[in-house]
Protein backbone atom coordinates (compact mmCIF):
# COMPACT_ATOMS: atom_id res chain seq x y z
CA UNK A 1 0.00 0.00 0.00
CA UNK A 2 1.61 3.20 -1.18
CA UNK A 3 2.12 6.10 1.40
CA UNK A 4 0.59 9.72 0.77
CA UNK A 5 2.75 12.30 1.84
CA UNK A 6 2.94 15.76 2.16
CA UNK A 7 5.43 18.19 1.98
CA UNK A 8 5.56 21.88 2.83
CA UNK A 9 8.56 23.97 1.05
CA UNK A 10 9.62 27.42 2.76
CA UNK A 11 11.72 29.03 -0.45
CA UNK A 12 14.47 31.41 0.29
CA UNK A 13 17.02 33.75 -1.92
CA UNK A 14 20.17 30.59 -1.68
CA UNK A 15 18.23 27.63 -0.20
CA UNK A 16 15.18 26.39 0.75
CA UNK A 17 13.83 24.49 4.07
CA UNK A 18 11.29 21.82 4.06
CA UNK A 19 9.53 19.26 6.09
CA UNK A 20 7.93 16.22 5.35
CA UNK A 21 4.77 14.26 7.22
CA UNK A 22 2.29 12.35 6.49
CA UNK A 23 -1.56 12.67 5.32
CA UNK A 24 -2.28 11.51 9.34
CA UNK A 25 -0.38 13.99 10.59
CA UNK A 26 2.92 11.63 11.62
CA UNK A 27 6.20 13.52 10.55
CA UNK A 28 8.68 11.87 8.58
CA UNK A 29 11.44 14.43 9.35
CA UNK A 30 11.68 17.81 10.30
CA UNK A 31 12.46 21.10 8.31
CA UNK A 32 15.98 20.19 6.16
CA UNK A 33 17.86 22.89 4.13
CA UNK A 34 18.64 22.44 0.89
CA UNK A 35 20.78 24.83 -1.86
CA UNK A 36 18.99 26.60 -4.20
CA UNK A 37 20.36 24.59 -7.34
CA UNK A 38 19.84 21.56 -9.28
CA UNK A 39 22.02 19.68 -6.88
CA UNK A 40 20.21 20.60 -3.58
CA UNK A 41 16.57 20.35 -5.76
CA UNK A 42 17.68 16.29 -6.58
CA UNK A 43 18.78 15.65 -2.78
CA UNK A 44 15.64 16.72 -2.08
CA UNK A 45 14.16 14.36 -4.07
CA UNK A 46 16.18 11.78 -2.88
CA UNK A 47 14.94 12.21 0.65
CA UNK A 48 11.45 11.90 -0.53
CA UNK A 49 10.18 8.58 -0.14
CA UNK A 50 7.96 6.70 -2.43
CA UNK A 51 4.33 7.35 -2.52
CA UNK A 52 1.94 9.75 -3.35
CA UNK A 53 2.69 13.51 -2.72
CA UNK A 54 1.34 16.45 -2.12
CA UNK A 55 3.87 19.58 -2.16
CA UNK A 56 2.82 22.99 -0.51
CA UNK A 57 5.11 25.95 -1.77
CA UNK A 58 5.05 29.18 0.02
CA UNK A 59 4.44 31.94 -2.83
CA UNK A 60 7.22 34.22 -2.78
CA UNK A 61 7.04 36.27 -4.96
CA UNK A 62 9.48 35.91 -8.01
CA UNK A 63 12.02 33.67 -5.23
CA UNK A 64 9.86 30.21 -6.11
CA UNK A 65 9.70 30.49 -9.70
CA UNK A 66 12.71 28.18 -10.24
CA UNK A 67 11.31 25.72 -7.47
CA UNK A 68 8.39 25.42 -9.07
CA UNK A 69 9.54 24.82 -12.53
CA UNK A 70 11.82 21.87 -10.94
CA UNK A 71 8.65 20.12 -9.63
CA UNK A 72 7.07 20.76 -13.04
CA UNK A 73 9.87 18.54 -13.97
CA UNK A 74 9.96 16.05 -11.20
CA UNK A 75 5.89 16.05 -12.37
CA UNK A 76 6.22 15.58 -16.19
CA UNK A 77 9.30 13.33 -15.18
CA UNK A 78 7.15 10.53 -12.71
CA UNK A 79 3.75 9.97 -14.68
CA UNK A 80 3.33 7.01 -12.26
CA UNK A 81 4.12 8.64 -9.15
CA UNK A 82 0.86 10.99 -8.16
CA UNK A 83 2.43 14.64 -7.55
CA UNK A 84 0.35 17.69 -6.63
CA UNK A 85 1.93 20.96 -6.28
CA UNK A 86 0.22 23.50 -4.15
CA UNK A 87 1.07 27.32 -4.03
CA UNK A 88 0.32 28.26 -0.91
CA UNK A 89 -0.93 31.92 -0.02
CA UNK A 90 1.14 33.48 2.98
CA UNK A 91 -1.54 35.62 4.17
CA UNK A 92 -4.18 32.34 4.59
CA UNK A 93 -1.41 29.89 5.55
CA UNK A 94 -0.41 32.67 8.37
CA UNK A 95 -3.67 32.46 10.04
CA UNK A 96 -3.47 28.68 10.16
CA UNK A 97 -3.22 27.58 14.19
CA UNK A 98 -2.28 23.88 13.34
CA UNK A 99 -2.56 21.31 16.29
CA UNK A 100 -0.42 23.48 18.36
CA UNK A 101 0.30 26.93 18.30
CA UNK A 102 3.61 28.06 17.29
CA UNK A 103 6.20 29.51 19.15
CA UNK A 104 8.82 30.63 17.31
CA UNK A 105 8.92 31.82 13.17
CA UNK A 106 11.76 30.37 11.74
CA UNK A 107 12.35 28.53 8.26
CA UNK A 108 12.40 25.25 9.74
CA UNK A 109 8.97 26.28 11.55
CA UNK A 110 7.56 27.86 8.64
CA UNK A 111 8.13 24.69 6.58
CA UNK A 112 6.79 22.84 9.11
CA UNK A 113 3.47 25.20 9.23
CA UNK A 114 3.24 25.13 5.25
CA UNK A 115 3.40 21.09 5.61
CA UNK A 116 0.62 20.84 8.24
CA UNK A 117 -1.67 23.78 6.35
CA UNK A 118 -1.48 21.55 3.24
CA UNK A 119 -2.15 18.23 4.81
CA UNK A 120 -5.51 20.24 6.06
CA UNK A 121 -6.67 21.88 3.21
CA UNK A 122 -5.31 19.68 0.31
CA UNK A 123 -8.34 18.82 -0.84
CA UNK A 124 -10.11 22.04 -0.84
CA UNK A 125 -6.56 23.86 -2.53
CA UNK A 126 -6.73 23.81 -6.21
CA UNK A 127 -2.88 22.51 -8.36
CA UNK A 128 -0.22 25.00 -9.26
CA UNK A 129 -0.49 24.62 -12.88
CA UNK A 130 2.92 25.77 -14.57
CA UNK A 131 3.29 27.34 -17.87
CA UNK A 132 6.27 28.52 -18.78
CA UNK A 133 5.36 31.27 -20.98
CA UNK A 134 2.51 32.79 -19.15
CA UNK A 135 4.48 32.37 -15.80
CA UNK A 136 7.13 35.09 -18.33
CA UNK A 137 4.31 37.26 -19.04
CA UNK A 138 3.22 37.58 -15.45
CA UNK A 139 7.05 38.29 -14.70
CA UNK A 140 6.37 41.26 -17.10
CA UNK A 141 3.26 42.48 -15.70
CA UNK A 142 4.95 42.74 -12.60
CA UNK A 143 7.96 44.58 -14.19
CA UNK A 144 5.91 47.38 -15.91
CA UNK A 145 4.30 48.13 -12.82
CA UNK A 146 7.67 48.79 -11.25
CA UNK A 147 8.78 50.57 -14.50
CA UNK A 148 5.39 53.00 -14.26
CA UNK A 149 6.65 53.84 -10.37
CA UNK A 150 10.22 54.31 -11.91
CA UNK A 151 9.00 56.65 -14.66
CA UNK A 152 6.54 58.81 -12.03
CA UNK A 153 9.75 59.14 -9.26
CA UNK A 154 12.26 60.50 -12.46
CA UNK A 155 9.07 62.86 -13.36
CA UNK A 156 8.92 63.84 -9.92
CA UNK A 157 12.60 64.34 -9.72
CA UNK A 158 12.58 66.80 -12.86
CA UNK A 159 9.74 68.76 -11.66
CA UNK A 160 11.85 69.73 -8.70
CA UNK A 161 15.47 70.21 -10.85
CA UNK A 162 13.38 72.07 -13.13
CA UNK A 163 12.37 74.53 -10.06
CA UNK A 164 15.86 75.10 -9.11
CA UNK A 165 17.10 75.23 -12.66
CA UNK A 166 14.86 77.20 -15.24
CA UNK A 167 11.64 77.51 -13.11
CA UNK A 168 10.12 79.93 -16.32
CA UNK A 169 11.06 76.79 -18.56
CA UNK A 170 6.98 76.06 -18.00
CA UNK A 171 5.93 79.43 -19.29
CA UNK A 172 6.56 78.68 -22.86
CA UNK A 173 5.59 74.99 -22.30
CA UNK A 174 3.10 73.49 -19.83
CA UNK A 175 4.31 70.33 -19.95
CA UNK A 176 7.85 69.77 -19.90
CA UNK A 177 7.55 66.01 -20.70
CA UNK A 178 6.51 66.91 -24.04
CA UNK A 179 8.90 65.71 -26.92
CA UNK A 180 9.68 68.67 -28.11
CA UNK A 181 9.83 70.55 -25.04
CA UNK A 182 12.86 67.98 -23.81
CA UNK A 183 14.29 68.39 -27.01
CA UNK A 184 14.70 71.90 -25.83
CA UNK A 185 15.74 71.12 -22.08
CA UNK A 186 18.02 69.11 -23.34
CA UNK A 187 19.59 71.78 -25.55
CA UNK A 188 19.19 74.54 -22.50
CA UNK A 189 18.73 72.66 -18.85
CA UNK A 190 19.51 75.31 -16.77
CA UNK A 191 18.21 79.46 -17.57
CA UNK A 192 22.34 80.02 -17.47
CA UNK A 193 23.03 77.82 -20.72
CA UNK A 194 19.63 79.37 -22.26
CA UNK A 195 20.67 82.99 -21.72
CA UNK A 196 23.78 82.49 -23.71
CA UNK A 197 22.15 81.06 -26.92
CA UNK A 198 20.60 82.78 -29.69
CA UNK A 199 16.99 82.57 -31.26
CA UNK A 200 17.83 81.92 -34.73
CA UNK A 201 19.83 78.53 -33.15
CA UNK A 202 17.84 77.59 -30.35
CA UNK A 203 14.33 78.04 -32.94
CA UNK A 204 15.84 75.20 -35.29
CA UNK A 205 15.73 72.22 -32.09
CA UNK A 206 12.87 70.31 -33.18
CA UNK A 207 11.97 66.58 -31.44
CA UNK A 208 12.75 64.68 -34.63
CA UNK A 209 13.41 65.17 -38.73
CA UNK A 210 9.91 65.27 -39.76
CA UNK A 211 8.66 67.15 -35.94
CA UNK A 212 7.60 70.68 -35.51
CA UNK A 213 10.75 73.12 -34.91
CA UNK A 214 10.85 75.66 -31.96
CA UNK A 215 10.54 78.74 -34.10
CA UNK A 216 12.45 82.03 -33.11
CA UNK A 217 9.74 83.54 -31.53
CA UNK A 218 9.48 81.34 -28.81
CA UNK A 219 13.07 80.51 -28.88
CA UNK A 220 13.49 84.42 -27.90
CA UNK A 221 10.69 84.19 -25.23
CA UNK A 222 12.74 81.73 -23.73
CA UNK A 223 15.87 83.52 -23.64
CA UNK A 224 14.76 86.74 -22.51
CA UNK A 225 12.94 84.63 -19.44
CA UNK A 226 16.39 83.24 -18.86
CA UNK A 227 18.43 86.59 -18.31
CA UNK A 228 15.85 87.70 -15.93
CA UNK A 229 15.39 83.73 -14.13
CA UNK A 230 15.70 83.08 -10.32
CA UNK A 231 17.14 79.80 -11.12
CA UNK A 232 19.95 79.46 -8.29
CA UNK A 233 21.54 75.85 -9.99
CA UNK A 234 24.05 77.44 -11.90
CA UNK A 235 26.69 74.73 -12.51
CA UNK A 236 27.33 72.30 -14.85
CA UNK A 237 26.82 69.60 -12.51
CA UNK A 238 23.31 70.13 -12.28
CA UNK A 239 22.63 70.45 -16.17
CA UNK A 240 24.12 67.18 -16.30
CA UNK A 241 22.23 65.66 -13.85
CA UNK A 242 19.31 67.38 -15.91
CA UNK A 243 20.04 66.11 -19.01
CA UNK A 244 20.79 62.12 -17.30
CA UNK A 245 16.81 62.15 -16.06
CA UNK A 246 15.86 62.79 -19.19
CA UNK A 247 17.65 60.14 -20.62
CA UNK A 248 16.35 57.85 -17.71
CA UNK A 249 13.06 59.05 -18.88
CA UNK A 250 13.60 58.09 -22.62
CA UNK A 251 14.57 54.75 -21.39
CA UNK A 252 11.76 53.69 -19.03
CA UNK A 253 9.18 55.08 -21.77
CA UNK A 254 11.04 52.51 -24.23
CA UNK A 255 10.65 49.86 -21.87
CA UNK A 256 7.27 50.53 -21.17
CA UNK A 257 6.58 50.36 -25.16
CA UNK A 258 8.54 46.93 -25.52
CA UNK A 259 6.41 45.27 -22.12
CA UNK A 260 3.60 46.09 -24.32
CA UNK A 261 4.65 44.62 -27.47
CA UNK A 262 5.78 41.89 -26.13
CA UNK A 263 1.86 41.34 -24.81
CA UNK A 264 0.57 41.91 -27.77
CA UNK A 265 2.85 38.99 -29.37
CA UNK A 266 1.73 36.97 -26.75
CA UNK A 267 -2.13 37.65 -27.02
CA UNK A 268 -1.46 37.08 -30.94
CA UNK A 269 -0.74 33.92 -30.59
CA UNK A 270 -4.25 33.14 -29.52
CA UNK A 271 -5.86 33.94 -33.30
CA UNK A 272 -4.87 30.45 -33.62
CA UNK A 273 -7.41 29.26 -31.20
CA UNK A 274 -10.99 28.06 -32.65
CA UNK A 275 -13.75 29.00 -30.50
CA UNK A 276 -14.04 25.38 -28.64
CA UNK A 277 -11.69 25.75 -25.87
CA UNK A 278 -9.52 22.29 -25.85
CA UNK A 279 -8.76 19.86 -22.71
CA UNK A 280 -7.09 22.55 -21.15
CA UNK A 281 -9.78 25.09 -21.29
CA UNK A 282 -9.35 28.78 -22.37
CA UNK A 283 -5.79 29.82 -22.82
CA UNK A 284 -4.31 32.91 -21.02
CA UNK A 285 -4.11 34.79 -24.43
CA UNK A 286 -7.63 33.95 -25.35
CA UNK A 287 -8.65 34.86 -22.26
CA UNK A 288 -6.92 38.33 -22.83
CA UNK A 289 -8.18 38.59 -26.00
CA UNK A 290 -11.44 38.31 -24.80
CA UNK A 291 -11.39 40.72 -22.36
CA UNK A 292 -9.73 43.29 -24.75
CA UNK A 293 -13.11 42.99 -26.45
CA UNK A 294 -15.06 44.36 -23.10
CA UNK A 295 -14.84 48.30 -23.21
CA UNK A 296 -12.29 50.09 -20.93
CA UNK A 297 -10.27 47.31 -21.70
CA UNK A 298 -7.13 46.86 -23.30
CA UNK A 299 -4.53 44.58 -23.66
CA UNK A 300 -2.23 46.05 -20.75
CA UNK A 301 -5.24 45.99 -18.61
CA UNK A 302 -7.13 42.50 -20.15
CA UNK A 303 -3.03 41.19 -19.44
CA UNK A 304 -2.90 42.64 -15.79
CA UNK A 305 -6.14 41.10 -14.62
CA UNK A 306 -5.58 37.43 -16.20
CA UNK A 307 -1.83 36.80 -15.13
CA UNK A 308 -2.02 38.68 -12.27
CA UNK A 309 -4.90 35.84 -11.14
CA UNK A 310 -3.26 33.19 -12.58
CA UNK A 311 -5.95 32.96 -15.47
CA UNK A 312 -9.85 33.28 -15.16
CA UNK A 313 -10.73 29.57 -15.60
CA UNK A 314 -10.02 28.44 -12.54
CA UNK A 315 -12.71 30.02 -10.93
CA UNK A 316 -15.73 28.49 -10.21
CA UNK A 317 -18.70 31.48 -10.68
CA UNK A 318 -18.54 34.56 -10.95
CA UNK A 319 -19.29 35.37 -7.26
CA UNK A 320 -15.59 33.52 -6.84
CA UNK A 321 -13.92 36.18 -9.20
CA UNK A 322 -15.39 39.11 -7.47
CA UNK A 323 -14.34 38.11 -4.58
CA UNK A 324 -10.95 37.65 -5.77
CA UNK A 325 -10.60 40.93 -7.17
CA UNK A 326 -12.29 42.47 -3.63
CA UNK A 327 -15.11 43.71 -5.62
CA UNK A 328 -18.09 42.41 -3.67
CA UNK A 329 -19.47 44.39 -1.20
CA UNK A 330 -19.41 43.49 2.19
CA UNK A 331 -22.37 44.46 5.20
CA UNK A 332 -21.38 44.85 8.55
CA UNK A 333 -24.28 44.55 11.13
CA UNK A 334 -24.54 44.80 15.22
CA UNK A 335 -27.83 45.06 16.52
CA UNK A 336 -29.69 48.66 15.45
CA UNK A 337 -26.71 50.91 15.93
CA UNK A 338 -24.75 49.64 12.97
CA UNK A 339 -25.39 48.62 9.76
CA UNK A 340 -23.70 49.64 6.88
CA UNK A 341 -22.29 48.46 3.69
CA UNK A 342 -18.99 48.62 1.87
CA UNK A 343 -15.97 47.15 -0.41
CA UNK A 344 -14.45 44.17 1.11
CA UNK A 345 -10.91 44.11 2.69
CA UNK A 346 -9.81 40.81 1.82
CA UNK A 347 -8.51 39.91 -2.08
CA UNK A 348 -6.48 41.28 -4.73
CA UNK A 349 -6.07 45.57 -4.15
CA UNK A 350 -3.69 45.64 -7.01
CA UNK A 351 -6.23 43.92 -9.39
CA UNK A 352 -8.95 45.95 -7.78
CA UNK A 353 -7.62 49.24 -8.81
CA UNK A 354 -6.83 48.02 -12.35
CA UNK A 355 -10.58 46.73 -12.44
CA UNK A 356 -11.79 50.54 -11.07
CA UNK A 357 -9.60 51.67 -13.65
CA UNK A 358 -11.30 49.90 -16.50
CA UNK A 359 -14.86 50.71 -15.21
CA UNK A 360 -14.41 54.00 -14.95
CA UNK A 361 -13.49 54.03 -18.70
CA UNK A 362 -16.24 51.61 -19.53
CA UNK A 363 -18.75 54.08 -18.26
CA UNK A 364 -17.94 56.89 -20.45
CA UNK A 365 -17.37 54.32 -23.37
CA UNK A 366 -20.44 52.26 -23.29
CA UNK A 367 -24.23 52.31 -22.93
CA UNK A 368 -24.31 49.73 -20.52
CA UNK A 369 -22.33 50.07 -18.07
CA UNK A 370 -23.23 53.73 -18.09
CA UNK A 371 -27.11 52.69 -17.43
CA UNK A 372 -25.88 50.52 -14.80
CA UNK A 373 -24.10 53.32 -12.88
CA UNK A 374 -27.06 55.86 -13.77
CA UNK A 375 -29.23 53.16 -12.27
CA UNK A 376 -27.63 53.06 -9.01
CA UNK A 377 -27.40 56.70 -8.53
CA UNK A 378 -31.07 56.91 -9.41
CA UNK A 379 -31.48 54.55 -6.09
CA UNK A 380 -30.10 56.59 -4.03
CA UNK A 381 -25.99 55.53 -4.31
CA UNK A 382 -23.53 58.21 -4.25
CA UNK A 383 -21.03 58.30 -7.38
CA UNK A 384 -18.39 56.75 -6.31
CA UNK A 385 -20.35 53.86 -4.68
CA UNK A 386 -22.12 53.50 -7.69
CA UNK A 387 -18.58 52.94 -9.83
CA UNK A 388 -17.83 50.37 -6.70
CA UNK A 389 -21.15 48.42 -7.90
CA UNK A 390 -20.14 48.79 -11.47
CA UNK A 391 -17.00 46.86 -10.72
CA UNK A 392 -18.88 43.86 -9.33
CA UNK A 393 -21.00 44.16 -12.49
CA UNK A 394 -17.35 44.08 -15.06
CA UNK A 395 -16.40 41.15 -12.79
CA UNK A 396 -19.22 39.15 -13.56
CA UNK A 397 -19.05 39.93 -16.97
CA UNK A 398 -15.25 39.35 -17.20
CA UNK A 399 -16.04 36.15 -15.94
CA UNK A 400 -19.04 34.75 -18.07
CA UNK A 401 -16.99 36.20 -20.89
CA UNK A 402 -14.35 33.80 -20.27
CA UNK A 403 -16.38 30.82 -19.53
CA UNK A 404 -18.48 31.33 -22.66
CA UNK A 405 -15.37 31.50 -24.68
CA UNK A 406 -17.23 34.25 -26.15
CA UNK A 407 -16.19 38.36 -27.00
CA UNK A 408 -18.42 40.65 -25.41
CA UNK A 409 -21.44 41.74 -27.56
CA UNK A 410 -23.25 45.68 -26.09
CA UNK A 411 -26.22 45.41 -28.89
CA UNK A 412 -26.98 42.11 -26.92
CA UNK A 413 -26.18 43.97 -22.82
CA UNK A 414 -28.90 46.78 -24.03
CA UNK A 415 -31.30 44.11 -25.23
CA UNK A 416 -31.34 42.40 -21.70
CA UNK A 417 -31.86 46.47 -19.94
CA UNK A 418 -34.37 46.94 -22.62
CA UNK A 419 -35.93 43.91 -21.57
CA UNK A 420 -35.84 44.22 -17.60
CA UNK A 421 -35.79 47.65 -17.05
CA UNK A 422 -37.43 49.17 -20.33
CA UNK A 423 -39.07 52.42 -18.39
CA UNK A 424 -36.03 53.25 -16.74
CA UNK A 425 -34.25 52.72 -20.11
CA UNK A 426 -36.04 55.06 -22.24
CA UNK A 427 -35.29 57.81 -19.76
CA UNK A 428 -31.66 57.37 -19.51
CA UNK A 429 -31.42 57.68 -23.73
CA UNK A 430 -33.75 60.88 -23.46
CA UNK A 431 -30.75 62.34 -20.80
CA UNK A 432 -27.84 61.03 -22.25
CA UNK A 433 -29.18 60.08 -25.83
CA UNK A 434 -26.90 62.79 -26.88
CA UNK A 435 -23.49 61.72 -25.92
CA UNK A 436 -21.39 61.44 -28.83
CA UNK A 437 -18.98 59.56 -26.85
CA UNK A 438 -21.13 57.63 -25.21
CA UNK A 439 -22.63 55.73 -28.60
CA UNK A 440 -19.84 56.28 -30.55
CA UNK A 441 -18.49 52.29 -30.60
CA UNK A 442 -22.60 51.17 -30.92
CA UNK A 443 -23.80 49.70 -34.11
CA UNK A 444 -26.47 51.43 -36.13
CA UNK A 445 -28.85 48.30 -35.64
CA UNK A 446 -28.34 48.52 -32.02
CA UNK A 447 -29.09 52.31 -31.65
CA UNK A 448 -32.55 51.31 -32.94
CA UNK A 449 -33.51 50.17 -29.60
CA UNK A 450 -32.85 53.57 -27.79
Amino acid sequence: MNTSLVLGIDPGKFFVVAALMQSTGERVWKGRQYVMSREGFERLKADVPEGELTVGVEASGRIDDNLLAWLAEWQAASPERKIKVIRVNPGQSSRFGGFKPRRDQTDRSDAEHVSEYTRVYAHRLEAFEHDARSQAMARLVTERQRVIEQLAATKNRIHEQLLICFPEFTRIFKNPFAQLACAVLRQVPTAQRAAGRKALSLGRVKADRKGRSLGVSRAGQLIQLAKRSIASAREDNDAEAMIFMLDEVQLLEQRLQRIKQGLVNFVDQARKETQVPGQEGVSPARQIQLLDSIPGMAVVAAATLVLGTRGLTRFPSARALAAQWASCPERTQTGTSLDKTRLTNRGDHKRRAMLYLATQVACLSDPAFAFHKWRMIQGGLRPQQAICATMNRMARIIWAVVAHNTTYDAGQMMKQIDIHHEAQWKTFVLQLGKESKLWKKIARENRKIA
